[in-house]
């Protein structure tokens, strides 16, 4: 086993915003050649390179040249080393295992289908194409494995916002309270509660002292400030991090003890085997969970060549995972995800995988016995008798005023979405972050809350009670499980309603009722505090003012699919920046203020370009481009606010995309969604 293997990855979306990085210009094809297989595109010449290297029929597309093989073994019986017939260099070892320092640390047995699998990874670099075709060519004279299943580990996405006073913050925190409708009191029941454990597949290792990205921590604080409204040490304790993203790019090894931004269906695949595993080896203790939720919130998109294909072992693998975490009983909630591209609403469309997994049912108790997958767990019901039982439940965003976020993409809502706009635990010290990674740890917040109070409810049952007391947002879902009467209604999740029906019957000294239905959202999108909060920063503050932008219409330019992108940072680069829009007013014209104020952790970044993004309701977009003394502004720290007056009368959401130059001298770039106000 080679837990530090030289492997190569594409990045999984933390479904959060971001966009695409051009790590390669054109898609790589597995073949080339008029006539047959050739060479494998991408791959320098190596010691082998004499001869064109003849791959076998069914061999996978190396569309990351490096990365491991993940495999599927007739039978678990069945050895990953092919009867000592590996190519040199070559190891091979089981997946659920030994892949990972959690797997090995489990130290159980295997169940199962789970047994089946292997990975297939060289001993050292480098790697050139005669590699692969080796370890193919032994895979197809080997009795105990299909060649046609075999894929390549690479595909993926990222993870998927002074005006940092910390009044502005609470303003903001205070909106998301209201639009997610919050349960701030339990009227003196939370003794009556049981831990629930929360675990957030995401960025960041358990016990990181320093995560290398802090996406899973800021989420963490998210669910802690919804499922845990009172102090309760045991709540918030439940609530876990577990690496699913341990790489930084294609050719470094995995972090396990700090993290990283990216990871493959493989690595999300034993994190689903690993947290499973782990909460059942605390059942028993006196602060265990009886009930466990996994908190998916990340996504690769389907499009891109070989990174979705359930006939190949790394998407299989997935599959099998979560299928036996769903028999143990856990309840998944995923990202739906977010376009790639702002100014190409068309051009990424459909949900994000896993959060396409909706569409494929969960197993029930017969099928779960077949597949070696039966028993264990907590013992509490796992199965009922609920008609919507998906493999996973994908989770939409929102705004305030329930319309779909700036990136949403189109064709990618599903059925059950939440407030994914500026979601924020203001005594975190964490900023405010959007996108449908926040969206779906609203879902898992609010599960949790509601199990706490019933852990006799089945996990199908805690869905359906998000999804039947949520607000119907007038939209129908864009896909869900297949064989469902369509179109089935979007619904955005309530907090209190849902807790409120939960404890419905219940004596009121054991269950919270507070009285509550969803309602529709607020005319101001519950912005009145952060926006008088605003008021009083600009009132008091340093402010360089500037009046106009150059408009233009955006234009289009959807670069070619890759199979790594670019995470969005954990800290926005203005996560308070907002747009104000007063009473029309024909005397003043322009009289609309964009707001802009640097975060810290930018200090010694150096700002390039800012162009700022707004749409209408019909979601027509026009951008506006700022001049050298707006750029300057933001990049002199004697400032402490910036403002532009322009006129976007018309705007009700924006976005901001900053051009940025590292202290290191490497530039990218960063999309940020504001907070428009429109009074």
């Amino acid at each position: 086993m080679k837990i530090n293997a030289y492997t190569v990855v594409a990045a999984l979306v933390l479904a959060g915003c971001g966009e695409l990085e051009d790590e390669f210009e054109t898609p790589m094809e597995a073949f080339d050649g008029p006539g047959g297989p050739g060479e494998l595109a991408g791959m320098g010449a190596g010691p082998h390179s004499g001869s064109s290297p003849t791959l076998p029929v069914g061999s996978p597309a190396v569309t990351c040249p490096g990365a491991r093989l993940i495999g599927l073994l007739d039978s678990p019986n069945a050895s990953c080393n092919l009867g000592g017939t590996l190519p040199f260099n070559w190891d091979g070892y089981p997946m659920f295992s030994e892949g990972s320092p959690g797997l090995l640390a489990l130290g159980a047995p295997v169940p199962g289908e789970l047994g089946r699998y292997c990975v297939f990874e060289r001993e050292a670099p480098p790697m050139d194409p005669q590699d692969y075709v080796e370890m193919f060519q032994a895979i197809e004279l080997a009795t105990t494995i299909e060649l046609t299943e075999v894929a390549v580990d690479c595909m993926g996405e990222f993870p998927q916002a002074d005006l940092n006073d910390a009044a502005v913050v609470e303003g903001m925190e205070t909106a998301f309270d209201l639009n997610v409708d919050r349960v701030d009191d339990l009227m003196g029941t939370d003794w009556k509660r049981s831990n629930i454990d929360v675990t957030l597949l995401d960025t960041v290792p358990l016990g990181a002292a320093n995560p290398v990205n802090k996406h899973g921590l800021q989420l963490a604080a998210v669910i802690d400030r919804i499922a845990c409204p009172v102090y309760d040490p045991g709540c918030s304790g439940a609530i876990r991090n577990l690496l699913a993203m341990p790489r930084e790019n294609w050719v470094d090894e995995p972090d396990w003890s700090r993290g990283g931004h990216h990871g493959t269906q493989g690595d999300i695949a034993m994190a689903v085997y690993q947290a499973v595993g782990e909460w059942e080896a605390r059942l028993g203790s006196p602060s265990a969970s009886d009930r466990l939720i996994l908190n998916l919130s990340l996504g690769w998109d389907r499009d891109a060549q070989g990174a979705f294909n359930t006939g190949r072992a790394a998407t299989m693998a997935l599959i099998s995972a979560l299928e036996y975490a769903r028999c143990k009983g856990a309840l998944v909630f995923t990202a739906a995800g977010n376009n790639a591209d702002e100014a190409c609403p068309g051009s990424h469309t459909g949900p994000l995988a896993p959060a396409m997994f909706e569409e494929h049912p969960a197993l029930d108790a017969l099928a779960c016995a077949s597949e070696g997958y039966s028993g264990g767990g907590s013992g509490l019901p796992v199965f009922g008798t609920s008609s919507y039982t998906p493999l996973v439940y994908a989770v939409g965003a929102v705004d305030g005023l329930d319309q779909p976020l700036v990136n949403s993409r189109a064709g990618g809502q599903p059925r059950l979405v939440a407030t994914g706009i500026n979601g924020v635990n203001a005594s975190s010290g964490f900023k405010a972050l959007s996108g449908t990674s926040v969206a779906s740890a609203v879902a898992s917040a609010t599960a949790a809350l509601i199990w706490s109070y019933d852990e006799t409810r089945t996990p199908d049952e805690v869905a359906e009670l998000l999804h039947s007391t949520g607000w119907a947002t007038g939209a129908t879902a864009d896909f869900s499980l297949a064989g469902t009467p369509a179109p089935m209604d979007v619904r955005r999740i309530s907090v209190c309603a849902a807790l409120d029906q939960a404890c419905a019957g219940e004596p009121p000294f054991l269950c919270p009722q507070p009285g509550c239905a969803a309602e529709a959202p607020l005319s101001d999108a519950g912005l009145g505090d952060f926006s008088t909060q605003v008021d009083l920063v600009l009132a008091t503050a340093t402010v360089d003012a500037y009046t106009g932008a150059v408009t233009e219409v955006p234009i289009c330019l959807p670069g070619p699919w890759t199979n790594l992108a670019d995470p969005q940072p954990e800290v926005p680069v203005c996560p308070y920046c907002n747009i104000d829009i007063p009473p029309e007013d024909d005397s003043v014209d322009p009289d609309d203020v964009l707001s802009m104020s640097l975060h810290a952790e930018y200090a010694t970044e150096t700002i390039l370009g800012v162009t700022l993004t707004t749409y209408d309701s019909a979601r027509t977009a026009t951008v506006h481009r700022f001049a050298t003394e707006v750029i300057d502004s933001l990049n002199d720290g004697s400032s402490g606010v910036t403002t532009v007056t322009l006129d976007v009368p018309d705007a009700t959401v924006a976005s901001l995309e900053f051009t940025i130059e590292s202290a290191s001298g490497d530039v990218y770039s960063q999309a940020n969604a504001i907070t428009v106000n429109a009074r």
